[in-house]
């Protein structure tokens, strides 16, 4: 701009000196030629002109003003305004930023060059280059290789420096929502040669070459041999004349015109790739990992463990602690949700490393658990657990990982490992096939001798899964009053919560609740949301229950969003989650159409019913899995009863209010919520007893009160028969329930059941003609009941082996009596030698020394009969007693006689 003013003023000046030149041409000449001088000198100026301002030009910024307007322009680009989104603006501020950094030519231009210069270009570089990574992030490329160049040359050439400028040199703070270890992989993969040939790894599979690739002439080739002695200025003999073709038969054929082209293409191929160097192949791959997040992932993981293992000892023990320290960033929450991200790059590629640094054990399973590395946090904990036996914080830390992946087994497997006390292996196998009760009484015997001080050698942990196995069982055996006081003794205000809903304690939940989720010392899960649902809805807030459900729904789904993409058992409890919700939209559906139909000016009642009785039917439909834990099964089917008893209250008074409503076809709402209520506690009790659960089938079945229908009447004394089948000691009690129980109302089908039932029971007691005329009453209420033809069946079958069996025994009995008294018989005194002897046999058996067997089908009879008395079945120790008792009478006898 000077430059033009200057110009433009003395154009002005020359056309004044023109016009008054006349009468002093000499002095105008001269005038002249000094102001070409001049502007020759402006020109000169101009284009060694500097971009950094002048500290005496007036209105020029300083050092420190120049970097701070810089540093507000950048962040307003970061803060993704839309006028900072063009591409002028990106253009015009990153070549500004770039000149300011780059620029080398200002001091050169000076006699006495500005120390400001070089201060000014490191203070744009390192407070707004590499605070903002601008030119990093830049969508254009040559506008990125011109800022990669900046930093290539900032960084030491070595992989040591890269690498340390990468996890520790470098904030990434402003890239953080980006995959920006592209950028960290960019610049190491920079420092390789890249004019070095492609060639195969020392450990590839070769194949030798058909024709030889050198020479004998100190490894020049057979080319540049030819070349050597066909040039006259190097003194070689002229090369020979080549051998003259063979003519005639023996002339070879000229190859085919197609063949010929295609060796000439594969030759031109072969020529192509040998001249190969790693700048054509590595420079598309920088390019292709510098605009996809994949690539640069699967790179990164491929080059981080062999630089590592190209590193001293004492530098991998200088990265260690700034690796730790960059994995604790908190920026890195930023891509928690992106697929995939920078933790699970740096983790997987820890793990592949050797010698692996030690990260610490906590660290390792937030990051698995937040950032999606699950199964990369696991192999570390694995590896550490085998490396650090002693140290308990790796199986804490793998346990947590193990549990939040329901994989249970392993989990025990783990524990198993690990653990110093019997209580701990008993009581873990019994929860993990299903033997609640037991492992229940298992723990609780632990934790009292632990209270009492009579339990040495087990940890703190080891107690904490004692108490945590206890709670379990007491959730899985439908214990919520238990739950409720053990919740209330140490004031953990989660159990509380969920223990109270589940008894109608609404007072209570509304206390624990925290008004608002800054105040809250609970975390804010899902399951949290879920509770303030239910509270909501039973206050009649609508409003509130639909703002805390979307929250719900939100957590939910990035709960999931967290969990690996492979295996099923982790996601099982997010689907039952959103089954809850599910529910809960429908029921806030059923309580906006009660508060609807009872307004006494609604025009159409009858829509309202249906719609309500089109849920109530789903519901029906739609149950938990019969695999699925009865916790589950409580959740769903309580809250099905709390909103059935308020459809049933809600029915009588809207047949009051639209008298209308009991003309129409059907049952009326409140018989509907009943008989569902008796339905869900009758599906309940199923679930309990189906898992060998019978005490706390029959403790859900007492729940049932009030009239009922026929239907869940019958369901409920089936259960409660089927539980007292499957419990020890019980058979009088169910026996006694169903002969008191009227069976007038029932239809034929199910006294033919009861029927059934009953025989079962008599044939446990012993009394198997009573079983028989059972099974015969129920084939004859209903011939087509098929599990009273396969009961009758298979008790038949039992009373004939029975039978059998005791025959058997008799006749064993019999036999092995007639063969002692057979062998009496033949038993003579001698009073010289004061024993009983058989003196035909010359070698008997001697039994005690008095008795001898001399008879060999005695000895095969009383054979049979001491295979029979180690026989392992029941009817035969039955027989067994009775043969020994034949046997005793008969020695008695024989010894008599002889004496």
């Amino acid at each position: 701009k000077a430059a033009a003013e200057k110009a433009a003023r003395d154009k002005d000046e020359d056309d004044a000196e023109a016009k008054d030149g006349a009468n002093d041409s000499e002095d105008g000449a001269n005038d002249v030629q000094k102001e070409k001088d001049v502007e020759a000198k402006d020109a000169k100026e101009s284009k060694t002109a500097s971009p950094f301002p002048e500290p005496n030009r007036p209105g020029s910024l300083s050092v420190k003003e120049t970097v701070l307007f810089l540093s507000k322009l950048a962040h307003l680009t970061r803060l993704g305004r839309e006028v900072t989104q063009t591409t002028e603006w990106e253009e015009k501020l990153l070549g500004t930023l770039h000149s300011l950094c780059a620029f080398e030519g200002h001091a050169e231009a000076h006699s006495t060059p500005d120390p400001s210069t070089p201060t000014l270009r490191q203070e744009v570089f390192q407070k707004v280059e590499r605070n903002h990574l601008l030119g990093l992030r830049t969508r254009h490329p040559e506008l990125r290789k011109k800022f990669f160049a900046l930093y290539h040359g900032a960084v030491g050439q070595s992989l040591f420096h890269r690498l340390q400028f990468v996890l520790a040199g470098q904030e990434w703070d402003a890239m953080a929502d980006t995959f920006w270890l592209k950028q960290g992989l960019d610049l190491i993969l920079s420092t390789l040669a890249e004019d070095e040939k492609v060639t195969l790894a020392p450990n590839s599979a070769r194949v030798p070459s058909l024709l030889p690739e050198r020479g004998d002439d100190g490894g020049v080739d057979d080319a540049e041999r030819r070349a050597l002695l066909s040039d006259p200025k190097s003194g070689g003999p002229p090369p020979p004349r080549p051998p003259p073709r063979p003519t005639g038969r023996d002339a070879p054929k000229r190859p085919n015109e197609k063949t010929k082209a295609m060796l000439d293409r594969h030759a031109a191929f072969v020529h192509g790739v040998a001249s190969l160097r790693v700048a054509n192949l590595v420079g598309p791959l920088r390019e292709v990992a510098t605009r996809n997040a994949h690539v640069a992932y699967y790179l990164w993981v491929l080059v981080f463990p062999i630089v590592w293992a190209t590193l001293r000892r004492e530098e991998q023990m200088q990265l260690a602690k700034p690796m730790i320290a960059l994995l604790s960033k908190e920026y890195h929450q930023r891509q928690a949700a992106v697929r995939p991200n920078v933790v699970q790059a740096l983790l997987e590629g820890i793990s592949l490393s050797q010698p692996q640094p030690k990260i610490p054990s906590e660290l390792i399973k937030f990051l698995g658990k937040t950032y999606n590395a699950w199964h990369i946090a696991i192999a570390l904990l694995e590896n550490h657990v085998v490396r650090y036996p002693q140290e308990a914080r790796c199986f804490d830390a793998l346990a947590e990982l193990y549990r939040l992946l329901g994989e249970q087994d392993v989990l025990v497997g783990l524990w198993r490992q690990r653990c110093n006390s019997e209580v701990t292996r008993v009581g873990l196998a019994l929860t993990q096939h299903g033997h609640w009760q037991e492992a229940q009484d298992v723990f609780f015997r632990g934790m009292q001798r632990a209270s009492a001080g009579q339990v040495t050698g087990v940890t703190k942990t080891e107690l904490c899964l004692w108490e945590t196995n206890w709670l379990e069982s007491a959730k899985q055996l439908n214990q919520w009053e238990l739950v409720s006081d053990f919740a209330r003794s140490v004031d953990h205000t989660e159990l509380q919560l969920h223990s109270s809903w589940r008894q109608n304690d609404w007072q209570g939940v509304k206390d624990l609740l925290p008004t608002s989720a800054s105040t809250s010392e609970v975390e804010e899960t899902p399951e949290l949301y879920v509770i303030r649902v239910y509270t909501a809805l039973n206050s009649g807030r609508v409003a509130e229950a639909e703002q805390c459900w979307k929250q719900a729904v939100k957590l939910l789904l990035d709960r999931w969003w967290r969990l690996p993409e492979l295996g099923a058992a982790a996601h099982v409890p997010s689907l039952h989650s959103f089954q809850v919700l599910v529910e809960l939209q429908e029921s806030t559906r059923v309580l906006v159409e009660l508060s609807n139909a009872q307004r006494p000016q609604h025009q159409n009642p009858g829509h309202c019913r249906t719609l309500i009785q089109d849920v109530m039917e789903t519901w029906r439909l739609r149950t938990p899995n019969k695999w699925d834990p009865v916790p589950w099964w409580n959740e769903v089917l309580t809250w099905r009863g709390y909103m059935y008893n308020i459809i049933a209250g809600a029915g009588k008074s809207l047949t009051e209010i639209h008298p209308q409503l009991l003309h129409h076809g059907g049952h009326q709402l409140d018989q509907l919520g009943l008989r569902d209520r008796a339905w869900g506690i009758n599906k309940l009790a199923s679930a309990a007893r189906r898992r060998g659960m019978g005490e706390t089938a029959v403790a859900i079945l007492a729940k049932q009160q009030g009239h009922i229908e026929v239907q869940e009447a019958f369901s409920k004394l089936r259960e409660q028969s089927k539980a007292c089948l499957e419990m020890e000691g019980e058979t009088i009690t169910g026996l006694n329930a169903l002969e008191t129980t009227s069976l007038d109302f029932f239809h034929a089908h199910h006294k033919a059941e009861l029927f059934r039932l009953k025989g079962q029971f008599q044939e446990r007691a012993g009394d198997g003609d009573g079983a028989h005329a059972s099974y015969a009453t129920a084939l004859s209420l209903c011939k087509q009941l098929s599990k009273a033809w396969i009961s009758w069946g298979e008790f038949c079958g039992r009373q004939g082996r029975r039978s059998a069996a005791v025959a058997e025994g008799q006749r064993r009995a019999a036999a092995a009596a007639a063969a002692v008294a057979a062998a009496a018989s033949s038993f003579s005194f001698s009073p010289e030698a004061s024993f009983f002897s058989a003196s035909p046999s010359p070698s008997p058996f001697l039994l005690s020394d008095s008795v001898s067997l001399s008879s060999p089908s005695s000895s095969s009879v009383f054979a049979d009969f001491l295979l029979e008395v180690a026989a392992p079945r029941r009817d035969a120790r039955v027989a067994f007693g009775d043969a020994l008792s034949a046997l005793s009478s008969a020695l008695s006898s024989a010894l008599s006689s002889a004496l």
